[in-house]
């Protein structure tokens, strides 16, 4: 039911003026009114009474205690056939479904409005969904409706009395359909809600809520017309939906509030800002607003909800998590189900009033027995307490009135209450007042002219100690006269007193006045004299001294004043402060004399300084400067560059330590100094010269270790330098290449030339070789007959570049009866170092001997000693892969066939034109650049390197090993590999294809395909290691790298990421930045390899076929991508 008050109610009393009194009642009447604006008036409220409510009273009588009143409040209460039943109400829950408020906001938001319409119904039973199963209807009233709002809104559930089960799950199913649809307009929402508040199903109930919930700024707003789209129809009012839709703009912001004033005309409304209740929005209340438009002042979402949009602070709430939300809507739920009682009394009392024990804040209406009166049931309620006036602490009206009580309220339901009448005494203030007055004062400095001082000031006005408000100027009169002029220096007193002033107030009885006297002070003025500063030459008069003054008013006010000396000394030097000044004293003045120095100056000299320096070369000595002075009896002292002066002349003795400018003065007590001009010292640098010396190697020899001597330096001085040469293993002989020494030309006290050697290749001897000795047959294994005319045969055929070359036979003949051993004889010339290999074919007639073809490899090995070759070892190796132990027996033999093979050294060789992937990752479309790498898949790698050419030579299916068979996918890139003599296996005869790479196995291989042979020691772990020789020489070559602490960790598995890093810098294929490479989306990608990790330029390289270009001057393999190309089917090369 509406209500309408006639005088604007205040919830809380305003104080204006704080009186604290002692207070006799002068009669026993009562007055009775109410507050308007925080002050007590007297008079009836004008006011309505909500439907149930008869009438409301409170009266006060005064007791035989002085200052204490018996306070009785009465209710009558009444209940027609028409009314509503107690505990009815209407509750509208306003719902948030934009898109902010997808997903877990909108699933805690439906979570926690059912937990509400739990407490709010009645009901008592509910399942895990919220769904009640309670079956009995209670029919209490308890109507929901349920709004929706995005960009538009809508009805989800119109009114239901949830206290009916049936109603209650209808209204939870319809909750739990919200969905999410657009932008937020809380303006749509609130108009929903004010329409359905108008419903005829909720028109007689008088206790209605509306709980909007929302997560952020309001984005829309709604007008009525219908010239825009969307557009939305509230109670047949057709709206246009308006606003930015990004943020809360001014329409907005003011609409959206026009809307909830509108509301809350009519009911409480709450407002539940989930998760947003610290983001800001422009404040477009405040008037800086309009002068500071760009910018304005901001407010958090959460206090625009709470003071723009909810009934009350009380009624706004903020929820920055679901289980806070659910906290929330139980705390309403709590207020909302607690005012739907019949009727609560709140009482409160003013400052200076107490009551006894039966005083109650809040008084529920519960225990009055009805009485029947026609169609009507009454209700009697009263509570009676005694007040008691502390004449300390109370307040007064300008009649002299104070409340017996604060603003005393009934309510009914939440949002309708009434005002009792409130009883006030009046009261006569006895205590006593003190009024503290000062007079005024001036303080000026002396300028000759007239001043004044006139009135006075209230200094505080107290009552019983305290400050006091109550008591003003305008309760006293002042009679007499404030103010005093001089002119002079001095302090004047203005005469002010008690007597003065006069009390003119009938309420106050008790007013005394303290007075402290006005006065004008006068004070000096500062006055200045300040003694130039004098001087002479020794021997002179003093001149006559002088000085100025400053800060007169009159230039005579001092008197005539004089200057003197007050010291009588006649050294060289300067005297401080004995210049002073005389005068006539003046009291209008306060005189500063600021004293002068006064100076006698030296003599000056006849007499000459000269000094000179130099320039020398390097020799290890220090060379100084000198001086002299025609005065013997002057000092002569020196400074080095910014240097302290020092009888000490400066020297030098490196280059380092010029040039240097020295400074030269003489000096002598009483006299200037004496000065020239300054000298400088300096020295160059002595040359030196390094000479590389000459030496020469033989084809095939490693790069040797190169010196040169060094010419020019004394004592133990040293020059750095380094040597270089361009020679290269594969040097021929013949050839002549510059040992050129190399360094700074300019080395501390030296300048160095650098003067080149020569290394000369020099040709080895060629190395004659019988082989045939290793070739031989004992015929006695046969049997014991004699043989007649056997000819036993073998084939030798150097295995080159896996092609059998041209064939040597060589052949031992048995005659009539012969048996037994004969070796051949084959020669073999050797003209450089390395293991050359041979198939050996034994071949027997089978008429004669009944035997097959045998086979087997010997493997000589060729180094160098004193210069020339020597043939270091023999190696048989038979089929099964053992060495014979019989190798190296050497018989005679009658008849044999000689010939000689040349043996060329013939390496495998890498592609590193063709730029084609080796690398092509997993069936998961990963390249896992952190796993370990196996033997197989190494070998696999290098064997897809190879040039055509070189996998040709070394073709193989077979090989030795236990564990690599002719159907393994591997088995011919570990056969080949092995036959190239790049890999090897283990002496347990097994080569593990499926156990992980180590880093110092990937060094061995890349090292056997070394361009340089040049080693380099830089690793602390693999002294001793059996690859320490591989790994100097992979590092020789720039192929690998260790780690920061210096080692290299040779028995670590190698990573993927890594070996390709390795290979990449074998076959010299690093681009040095990714953007050489083609861009992300035109190539091989893989998701465990992305940009700007190290590994990334070295994988791509790795797994992507394609064409390139260089610059001509490259050297260290960067390239720029042109293209993507075809890839090599590999499959073709594998079983």
């Amino acid at each position: 039911m509406k209500r309408r008050l006639m005088a604007v109610l205040m919830a809380c009393v305003m104080t204006l003026s704080l009186l604290p009194i002692s207070a006799l009642a002068t009669e026993n009447s009562v007055k009775y009114g109410y507050y308007e604006q925080g002050n007590w008036v007297e008079g009836t409220v004008n006011q309505t009474l909500p439907e149930g409510v008869q009438s409301i009273n409170k009266t006060a009588r005064p007791t035989n205690n002085p200052n204490e009143y018996e306070i009785e409040l009465e209710v009558i209460m009444e209940q027609t056939t028409e009314t509503t039943p107690p505990g009815s109400a209407a509750t509208v829950l306003v719902i948030d479904c934009s898109n902010s408020m997808e997903g877990k906001r909108l699933k805690a938001a439906k979570v926690a409005a059912i937990s509400f319409m739990k407490a709010y119904s009645g009901l008592k039973n509910f399942d895990n969904n919220g769904s009640t199963v309670d079956t009995e209807d209670l029919n209490l009233g308890r109507y929901v409706s349920v709004v929706w709002f995005a960009t538009t809104g809508g009805i989800q559930q119109d009114w239901v009395d949830v206290s009916n089960p049936a109603n209650y799950n209808a209204a939870v199913e319809m909750i739990n359909r919200l969905r999410i649809d657009g932008g937020t307009n809380l303006d749509a929402g609130l108009r929903l809600a004010s329409v359905q508040l108008d419903a005829t199903a909720v028109s007689q109930i008088s206790y209605r809520n509306v709980i909007a919930l929302t997560d952020g700024e309001p984005t829309y707003y709604l007008t009525a017309d219908e010239s825009g789209n969307p557009s939305i129809n509230i109670g047949g009012t057709l709206y246009t939906v308006r606003g930015s839709g990004r943020s809360c703009d001014y329409d907005t912001f003011q609409k959206t509030k026009e809307s909830a004033n509108v509301l809350k005309e009519k009911t409480t409304l709450y407002t539940v800002c989930f998760g947003a209740s610290k983001d800001k929005i422009t404040d477009y209340d405040r008037p800086e607003y309009f002068l500071w438009e760009y910018y304005p002042e901001k407010i958090t979402v959460g206090d625009y909800l709470k003071t723009k949009i909810a009934t009350s602070d009380k009624t706004a709430y903020n929820a920055d998590s679901a289980d806070e939300l659910y906290e929330v809507f139980a705390a309403i739920s709590t207020s909302i189900t607690t005012g739907l009682k019949s009727g609560v009394v709140t009482d409160t009392l003013p400052i200076g009033v107490s009551a006894d024990g039966r005083f109650s804040p809040e008084w529920e209406l519960k225990g009055a027995v009805g009485v029947e009166d026609g169609n009507k049931t009454v209700y009697t309620y009263t509570k009676t307490y005694k007040v008691t006036v502390d004449p300390k602490k109370v307040t007064v009206n300008e009649d002299n009135y104070t409340p017996l009580n604060g603003v005393t309220t009934l309510r009914v339901g939440e949002n309708t209450q009434v005002y009792f009448p409130i009883p006030a005494v009046k009261v006569l203030i006895t205590d006593p007042v003190v009024v503290t007055i000062k007079g005024n004062a001036n303080r000026v400095e002396y300028d000759g002219n007239s001043h004044s001082v006139t009135g006075y000031t209230v200094e505080s006005i107290t009552c019983n100690g305290a400050p006091y408000a109550g008591y003003t100027e305008s309760d006293f009169e002042f009679n007499g006269t404030a103010s005093i002029t001089e002119t002079d220096a001095k302090t004047y007193n203005m005469g002010l007193n008690e007597s003065y002033f006069t009390n003119k107030s009938s309420i106050f009885a008790n007013v005394t006045f303290i007075v402290e006297d006005g006065y004008l002070e006068i004070t000096p003025k500062p006055a200045t004299i300040t003694v130039d500063p004098a001087e002479k030459f020794f021997g002179e008069k003093d001149p006559e001294f002088t000085g100025k003054v400053e800060g007169l008013i009159g230039k005579n006010d001092l008197g005539k004043i004089s200057y003197s000396r007050t010291n009588t000394d006649e050294a060289v030097g300067t005297y401080e402060k004995v210049l002073d000044a005389t005068y006539t004293a003046n009291s209008n003045y306060t005189v500063k004399v600021v004293k002068g120095n006064f100076t006698i100056k030296t003599a000056t000299s006849d007499a000459v300084l000269s000094a000179e320096g130099g320039e020398w070369v390097y020799d290890g000595t220090a060379h100084a400067a000198r001086a002299t002075v025609s005065d013997e009896t002057f000092t002569i002292y020196y400074k080095a560059g910014d240097g302290e002066w020092t009888t000490t002349a400066p020297s030098v003795t490196n280059v380092s330590d010029g040039p240097v400018t020295v400074s030269v003065k003489a000096t002598k007590d009483g006299y200037n100094d004496l000065t020239c001009g300054n000298v400088t010292l300096k020295i160059t640098p002595k040359p030196a010269t390094v000479t590389a010396n000459d030496m020469y190697v033989f084809s095939g020899s490693p790069v040797p270790t190169y010196s040169a001597q060094v010419e020019g330096t004394i004592n133990d001085d040293k020059i750095t330098y380094t040597i270089s040469c361009d020679y290269t293993e594969a040097a021929g002989a013949g050839e002549f290449f510059d040992i050129i020494p190399s360094g700074e030309a300019e080395q501390g006290n030296y300048v160095v030339t650098y003067v080149n050697g020569t290394l000369e290749v020099r040709q080895l001897p060629n190395l004659a070789f019988n082989l045939g000795q290793y070739i031989q047959k004992d015929l006695r294994i046969i049997g014991s007959r004699a043989f007649t005319g056997v000819t036993y045969s073998a084939t030798v055929t150097p295995v080159v570049n896996n092609e059998l070359g041209k064939a040597m036979t060589i052949t031992v003949s048995y005659g009539s009866g012969e048996s037994g051993l004969k070796p051949f004889v084959g020669e073999l010339g050797f003209t450089e170092r390395g293991s050359y290999r041979y198939e050996v074919k034994e071949i027997i007639p089978s008429g004669a001997m009944g035997y097959d073809t045998s086979v087997y490899y010997l493997t000589v090995d060729v180094g160098l000693n004193d210069d020339e070759l020597v043939v270091d070892k023999v190696t048989k190796t038979l089929a099964g892969g053992s060495e014979d132990p019989s190798e190296g027996a050497i018989v005679f033999c009658n008849t044999y066939n000689t010939g000689t093979i040349y043996v060329p050294v013939v390496k495998p060789a890498l592609n590193r034109d063709d730029h084609y992937a080796y690398v092509v990752g997993y069936p998961d479309g990963m390249v896992r650049p952190s796993g370990n790498i196996t033997r197989a898949e190494a070998a696999t790698i290098f064997f897809r390197l190879l040039t055509d050419d070189s996998r040709n030579q070394f073709w193989m299916t077979t090989n030795t090993y236990s564990d690599v068979n002719r159907g393994d996918w591997f088995n011919n890139a570990v056969s080949t590999l092995s036959n190239a003599g790049i890999i090897s296996g283990y002496p347990d005869g097994t080569f593990r294809p499926n156990a992980p790479i180590t880093r110092a196995e990937m060094s061995k291989i890349i090292a056997l395909f070394a361009k340089l042979n040049k080693s380099e020691d830089r690793f602390n772990d693999i002294a001793g290691h059996w690859a320490e020789a591989y790994i100097k020489l992979a590092a020789g070559n720039g192929w690998i790298a260790g780690y920061p602490d210096g080692s290299f960790k040779p028995q670590q598995n190698i990573t993927r990421a890594e070996t390709m890093t390795m290979i990449n810098r074998v076959l010299e294929r690093v681009p040095s930045v990714e953007s050489h490479l083609l861009p992300y989306n035109a190539m091989l990608t893989f998701p465990d390899c992305q940009s700007g990790q190290w590994f990334y330029i070295a994988v791509q390289e790795a797994t992507n076929s394609h064409t390139y270009e260089r610059a001509a001057s490259e050297k260290n393999g960067d390239e720029q991508w042109i293209a993507l190309r075809a890839n090599r089917d590999w499959t073709q090369f594998q079983n």
